[in-house]
């Protein structure tokens, strides 16, 4: 019998699920970055503005670092979901096709090596175990 492993919400359990967690959190890391430098030079902008008393101005100068967030937010939701549908691409989409591979061979019962992308990691990896498991029932 096995032992049951004690994990918690944050444990990594595996190479794969490291890889996905930086390809999705690299991009917030570098958004914070950008957006804590651009909060730290309109603030600096704002202090110097009230420090001369130009009142009037600071809501122009809030205005403008507004509409550059805006834009940089654009800007980063864009570059997120090009690399999300590229995770999508090269993760998900060779399983569909390895299912309706192993859907074939278990209909025709034919012996017969599935593969996958070279550069398909997640997906060799499975497909080394199944081509074994074909091999030995076959």
């Amino acid at each position: 019998m096995s032992s049951k492993v004690n994990r918690n919400f944050f444990s990594i359990s595996n190479k794969y699920q490291m890889q996905v967690i930086l390809l999705l959190v690299s991009p917030l890391l570098v958004f914070a970055f950008a957006m804590t430098i651009a909060v730290y030079t309109m603030s600096a902008q704002v202090d110097r503005l009230l420090s001369q008393q130009s009142y009037a101005m600071v809501g122009g100068c809030i205005a403008q670092w507004f509409y550059i967030t805006v834009c940089f937010i654009f800007i980063a939701l864009v570059t997120f979901l090009t690399i999300t549908f590229k995770f999508s691409q090269s993760f998900v989409s060779p399983f569909s096709r390895i299912l309706k591979e192993i859907d074939d061979v278990l209909a025709t019962g034919k012996k017969r090596i599935i593969t996958a992308r070279p550069d398909d990691e997640f997906a060799n990896d499975v497909l080394t175990r199944i081509n074994a498991l074909i091999a030995r029932i076959s």
